[in-house]
Protein backbone atom coordinates (compact mmCIF):
# COMPACT_ATOMS: atom_id res chain seq x y z
CA UNK A 1 0.00 0.00 0.00
CA UNK A 2 1.48 3.04 -1.28
CA UNK A 3 1.69 5.89 2.04
CA UNK A 4 -1.47 7.93 2.09
CA UNK A 5 1.09 10.82 2.63
CA UNK A 6 0.29 10.82 -0.93
CA UNK A 7 -3.26 11.65 -0.66
CA UNK A 8 -2.33 13.89 1.90
CA UNK A 9 -0.44 15.91 -0.49
CA UNK A 10 -2.88 15.75 -3.10
CA UNK A 11 -5.95 16.63 -1.41
CA UNK A 12 -4.19 19.46 0.14
CA UNK A 13 -4.57 21.20 -3.09
CA UNK A 14 -7.83 20.24 -3.86
CA UNK A 15 -10.35 20.75 -1.35
CA UNK A 16 -13.89 21.81 -1.67
CA UNK A 17 -13.47 23.02 -5.10
CA UNK A 18 -12.64 19.57 -6.63
CA UNK A 19 -14.46 16.97 -8.75
CA UNK A 20 -15.47 13.90 -7.14
CA UNK A 21 -13.70 12.39 -9.73
CA UNK A 22 -10.25 13.73 -8.97
CA UNK A 23 -10.63 13.26 -5.32
CA UNK A 24 -11.62 9.77 -6.04
CA UNK A 25 -8.70 8.73 -8.00
CA UNK A 26 -6.10 9.98 -5.30
CA UNK A 27 -7.42 7.54 -2.79
CA UNK A 28 -4.36 4.77 -2.31
CA UNK A 29 -6.20 0.75 -1.54
CA UNK A 30 -4.47 -1.45 0.80
CA UNK A 31 -3.42 -4.12 -1.52
CA UNK A 32 -0.84 -7.52 -0.44
CA UNK A 33 -0.66 -11.18 -0.28
CA UNK A 34 -2.71 -12.40 2.79
CA UNK A 35 -2.58 -16.23 2.60
CA UNK A 36 -6.59 -17.72 3.48
CA UNK A 37 -3.83 -19.48 6.95
CA UNK A 38 -3.58 -16.03 8.22
CA UNK A 39 -7.07 -15.28 7.89
CA UNK A 40 -7.83 -14.10 11.53
CA UNK A 41 -11.05 -12.77 13.91
CA UNK A 42 -10.42 -9.09 14.15
CA UNK A 43 -8.88 -8.59 17.70
CA UNK A 44 -10.56 -7.32 20.55
CA UNK A 45 -9.96 -4.16 21.13
CA UNK A 46 -11.05 -4.00 24.84
CA UNK A 47 -8.09 -6.19 25.90
CA UNK A 48 -5.15 -4.76 27.80
CA UNK A 49 -2.39 -3.39 26.23
CA UNK A 50 -0.17 -0.34 28.09
CA UNK A 51 -1.01 3.27 27.73
CA UNK A 52 1.14 5.19 25.97
CA UNK A 53 -0.03 8.65 26.74
CA UNK A 54 -1.40 10.46 29.74
CA UNK A 55 -3.01 13.40 30.49
CA UNK A 56 -5.15 15.12 28.09
CA UNK A 57 -4.40 14.29 24.22
CA UNK A 58 -3.26 17.22 22.66
CA UNK A 59 -3.10 17.81 18.32
CA UNK A 60 0.73 16.70 18.14
CA UNK A 61 -0.83 13.11 19.47
CA UNK A 62 -3.42 12.61 16.92
CA UNK A 63 -0.65 13.96 13.83
CA UNK A 64 -0.79 11.23 11.36
CA UNK A 65 -2.92 8.35 9.45
CA UNK A 66 -5.40 6.00 11.37
CA UNK A 67 -6.92 3.01 10.14
CA UNK A 68 -10.19 2.49 11.14
CA UNK A 69 -10.65 -0.45 13.80
CA UNK A 70 -14.11 0.03 15.50
CA UNK A 71 -17.02 1.74 14.70
CA UNK A 72 -20.11 1.84 17.48
CA UNK A 73 -18.62 -1.36 18.88
CA UNK A 74 -18.34 -3.24 15.53
CA UNK A 75 -15.00 -4.50 14.39
CA UNK A 76 -13.92 -3.48 10.91
CA UNK A 77 -12.58 -6.32 9.02
CA UNK A 78 -11.89 -4.99 5.56
CA UNK A 79 -8.65 -5.80 3.83
CA UNK A 80 -9.11 -3.37 0.79
CA UNK A 81 -10.91 0.37 1.17
CA UNK A 82 -10.12 0.45 4.55
CA UNK A 83 -11.42 3.62 5.81
CA UNK A 84 -9.07 5.48 7.31
CA UNK A 85 -8.75 9.46 8.53
CA UNK A 86 -5.56 11.76 8.66
CA UNK A 87 -5.23 14.11 10.81
CA UNK A 88 -2.29 17.41 9.67
CA UNK A 89 -2.43 19.22 12.57
CA UNK A 90 -0.32 21.53 11.53
CA UNK A 91 -2.94 23.18 8.81
CA UNK A 92 -5.58 22.18 11.40
CA UNK A 93 -6.91 19.82 8.63
CA UNK A 94 -8.26 16.21 8.23
CA UNK A 95 -8.29 14.05 4.82
CA UNK A 96 -10.27 10.76 5.49
CA UNK A 97 -11.94 7.88 3.36
CA UNK A 98 -15.11 6.24 4.85
CA UNK A 99 -15.03 2.78 2.84
CA UNK A 100 -16.29 4.56 -0.45
CA UNK A 101 -15.86 8.49 -0.86
CA UNK A 102 -13.43 10.63 0.62
CA UNK A 103 -13.82 14.05 2.91
CA UNK A 104 -11.82 16.41 4.12
CA UNK A 105 -11.96 19.64 6.30
CA UNK A 106 -10.61 21.60 9.50
CA UNK A 107 -10.61 20.28 12.94
CA UNK A 108 -9.48 21.56 16.47
CA UNK A 109 -8.48 19.78 19.61
CA UNK A 110 -9.80 21.98 22.91
CA UNK A 111 -9.05 20.08 26.16
CA UNK A 112 -8.98 16.82 24.84
CA UNK A 113 -11.79 17.12 22.23
CA UNK A 114 -11.83 17.12 18.39
CA UNK A 115 -14.45 18.93 16.84
CA UNK A 116 -14.92 18.86 12.74
CA UNK A 117 -15.98 21.93 10.74
CA UNK A 118 -15.86 22.44 6.70
CA UNK A 119 -16.63 19.22 5.75
CA UNK A 120 -16.59 18.09 2.06
CA UNK A 121 -17.06 14.86 0.45
CA UNK A 122 -17.39 13.38 -2.80
CA UNK A 123 -20.29 11.92 -3.77
CA UNK A 124 -19.75 8.25 -5.64
CA UNK A 125 -22.04 5.51 -5.21
CA UNK A 126 -21.11 2.14 -3.76
CA UNK A 127 -23.58 -0.26 -3.42
CA UNK A 128 -21.69 -1.83 -0.66
CA UNK A 129 -20.50 0.43 2.33
CA UNK A 130 -20.84 -1.24 5.25
CA UNK A 131 -19.70 1.76 7.23
CA UNK A 132 -20.23 5.03 5.30
CA UNK A 133 -23.33 6.22 6.80
CA UNK A 134 -21.48 5.72 10.43
CA UNK A 135 -18.46 7.20 9.84
CA UNK A 136 -20.45 10.20 8.19
CA UNK A 137 -22.34 10.61 11.27
CA UNK A 138 -19.16 10.52 13.44
CA UNK A 139 -17.30 12.75 11.16
CA UNK A 140 -19.26 15.98 10.44
CA UNK A 141 -19.69 20.10 10.78
CA UNK A 142 -21.77 19.48 14.33
CA UNK A 143 -20.12 16.39 15.41
CA UNK A 144 -17.72 17.25 18.50
CA UNK A 145 -15.86 13.35 19.74
CA UNK A 146 -14.08 13.59 23.04
CA UNK A 147 -10.61 11.10 23.35
CA UNK A 148 -9.37 8.73 25.63
CA UNK A 149 -5.53 8.21 26.35
CA UNK A 150 -3.74 6.38 23.54
CA UNK A 151 -2.70 2.76 24.45
CA UNK A 152 0.06 -0.10 22.42
CA UNK A 153 -0.72 -3.46 21.62
CA UNK A 154 3.25 -4.10 20.31
CA UNK A 155 3.41 -2.09 17.77
CA UNK A 156 0.34 -1.02 17.40
CA UNK A 157 -1.10 2.59 18.59
CA UNK A 158 -4.94 2.85 19.52
CA UNK A 159 -6.74 5.94 19.81
CA UNK A 160 -10.73 5.59 21.03
CA UNK A 161 -13.05 8.68 20.26
CA UNK A 162 -16.44 8.92 22.63
CA UNK A 163 -19.44 10.94 21.97
CA UNK A 164 -19.93 13.32 25.30
CA UNK A 165 -22.03 10.79 27.27
CA UNK A 166 -18.74 8.45 26.78
CA UNK A 167 -19.94 6.05 24.86
CA UNK A 168 -17.34 4.62 22.21
CA UNK A 169 -17.87 5.94 18.62
CA UNK A 170 -14.69 4.59 16.92
CA UNK A 171 -11.51 3.31 17.79
CA UNK A 172 -8.60 4.22 15.40
CA UNK A 173 -4.98 2.21 14.82
CA UNK A 174 -2.02 3.91 13.92
CA UNK A 175 0.50 1.00 12.72
CA UNK A 176 4.03 1.90 13.75
CA UNK A 177 5.78 -0.57 11.76
CA UNK A 178 8.14 2.22 10.41
CA UNK A 179 10.62 1.22 12.66
CA UNK A 180 11.61 -1.33 10.52
CA UNK A 181 12.29 1.14 7.62
CA UNK A 182 16.43 0.84 6.08
CA UNK A 183 19.18 -1.29 5.82
CA UNK A 184 19.63 -4.23 8.58
CA UNK A 185 22.37 -7.01 8.86
CA UNK A 186 21.14 -10.45 9.52
CA UNK A 187 22.68 -12.02 12.98
CA UNK A 188 20.17 -15.22 12.88
CA UNK A 189 18.19 -17.21 10.84
CA UNK A 190 15.77 -19.91 11.27
CA UNK A 191 18.06 -21.05 14.33
CA UNK A 192 21.41 -20.85 12.47
CA UNK A 193 23.68 -17.43 13.56
CA UNK A 194 24.65 -15.34 10.77
CA UNK A 195 28.21 -13.77 10.73
CA UNK A 196 28.34 -12.51 7.19
CA UNK A 197 28.74 -9.12 6.44
CA UNK A 198 27.22 -9.03 3.23
CA UNK A 199 23.98 -10.95 4.70
CA UNK A 200 21.69 -8.36 4.78
CA UNK A 201 18.08 -7.02 4.24
CA UNK A 202 16.38 -3.91 3.51
CA UNK A 203 12.86 -2.72 4.04
CA UNK A 204 10.99 0.13 2.89
CA UNK A 205 8.43 0.07 3.81
CA UNK A 206 6.50 3.04 1.88
CA UNK A 207 6.69 1.04 -0.91
CA UNK A 208 5.98 -1.98 0.73
CA UNK A 209 9.65 -3.67 -0.94
CA UNK A 210 12.23 -5.87 0.43
CA UNK A 211 15.44 -5.94 -0.74
CA UNK A 212 18.24 -8.88 0.29
CA UNK A 213 21.23 -10.72 -0.23
CA UNK A 214 21.97 -14.03 1.37
CA UNK A 215 25.62 -13.75 0.81
CA UNK A 216 25.64 -15.63 -2.17
CA UNK A 217 22.49 -14.28 -4.19
CA UNK A 218 20.08 -10.88 -3.93
CA UNK A 219 16.34 -11.72 -3.36
CA UNK A 220 13.42 -9.34 -3.51
CA UNK A 221 9.94 -9.25 -2.38
CA UNK A 222 6.25 -7.60 -1.15
CA UNK A 223 5.56 -6.89 2.10
CA UNK A 224 1.99 -6.68 3.16
CA UNK A 225 1.09 -5.51 6.87
CA UNK A 226 -2.21 -6.83 7.48
CA UNK A 227 -4.41 -4.13 9.07
CA UNK A 228 -6.21 -6.47 11.32
CA UNK A 229 -3.08 -7.92 13.14
CA UNK A 230 -0.48 -6.11 15.30
CA UNK A 231 2.65 -5.69 14.44
CA UNK A 232 1.96 -7.93 11.17
CA UNK A 233 4.27 -8.56 8.71
CA UNK A 234 3.93 -11.09 5.83
CA UNK A 235 6.66 -11.39 2.59
CA UNK A 236 5.79 -12.87 -0.33
CA UNK A 237 6.20 -13.16 -4.03
CA UNK A 238 9.91 -13.62 -3.21
CA UNK A 239 12.48 -13.69 -6.12
CA UNK A 240 16.42 -14.77 -5.80
CA UNK A 241 19.10 -14.44 -8.12
CA UNK A 242 20.52 -18.26 -9.31
CA UNK A 243 24.36 -17.97 -8.68
CA UNK A 244 25.79 -20.76 -6.83
CA UNK A 245 28.33 -20.46 -3.60
CA UNK A 246 29.07 -22.88 -0.71
CA UNK A 247 26.58 -21.06 1.58
CA UNK A 248 23.84 -23.11 1.08
CA UNK A 249 22.48 -23.82 4.52
CA UNK A 250 22.74 -20.10 5.58
CA UNK A 251 20.76 -19.27 2.10
CA UNK A 252 18.16 -21.44 3.13
CA UNK A 253 18.07 -20.27 6.14
CA UNK A 254 17.37 -16.30 5.41
CA UNK A 255 14.86 -17.52 2.63
CA UNK A 256 12.87 -20.07 4.86
CA UNK A 257 12.78 -17.36 7.79
CA UNK A 258 11.82 -14.42 5.62
CA UNK A 259 8.82 -16.59 3.93
CA UNK A 260 7.90 -17.77 7.64
CA UNK A 261 8.05 -13.94 8.85
CA UNK A 262 4.51 -13.56 10.46
CA UNK A 263 5.22 -10.18 13.22
CA UNK A 264 8.22 -8.03 13.72
CA UNK A 265 8.91 -6.44 16.91
CA UNK A 266 11.70 -3.80 17.77
CA UNK A 267 14.44 -6.00 19.57
CA UNK A 268 15.44 -5.63 23.21
CA UNK A 269 18.70 -3.59 22.50
CA UNK A 270 19.05 -0.15 20.34
CA UNK A 271 18.53 -0.80 16.50
CA UNK A 272 17.96 -4.73 16.39
CA UNK A 273 14.95 -6.00 15.41
CA UNK A 274 13.06 -9.12 15.60
CA UNK A 275 11.14 -11.34 13.04
CA UNK A 276 8.72 -13.99 14.44
CA UNK A 277 6.49 -16.76 13.06
CA UNK A 278 3.00 -17.66 13.45
CA UNK A 279 3.86 -19.61 16.72
CA UNK A 280 5.82 -16.38 18.43
CA UNK A 281 8.99 -18.18 17.47
CA UNK A 282 12.27 -15.49 16.71
CA UNK A 283 13.06 -16.47 13.39
CA UNK A 284 15.32 -13.92 12.45
CA UNK A 285 17.14 -11.43 14.45
CA UNK A 286 18.40 -8.22 12.85
CA UNK A 287 20.97 -5.23 13.55
CA UNK A 288 20.85 -1.93 12.13
CA UNK A 289 23.24 -0.91 9.84
CA UNK A 290 24.64 1.88 7.52
CA UNK A 291 25.65 -0.31 4.77
CA UNK A 292 24.78 0.34 1.72
CA UNK A 293 22.19 -1.07 -0.23
CA UNK A 294 23.42 -3.32 -3.03
CA UNK A 295 20.57 -4.75 -5.35
CA UNK A 296 20.32 -6.53 -8.75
Amino acid sequence: MKSHHILVAALATVLAGTSCTAMQNAVSKVKGHRPDALKEQAADFTTAGFTATTGTLTGEDINGEWQLATINSKNVTEEEDLPYIYFETSKGRFYAYNGCNTLNGSFRMTDGAISFGGVASTMKYCAVSPYEAKFNAAVNDESTLMTTPIYRIGADSYLTLTDKAGQAVMTLRKKNMEFLNGNWQITMADGIAVNDEEATVFFDIRELKLHGNTGCNFVNGNIYIDPQRPNAIDISNMGITRRGCPKTEQERAITVALESAYTATEGSEPDTAVLMDKSGKAIMTLKRTNAPVETE
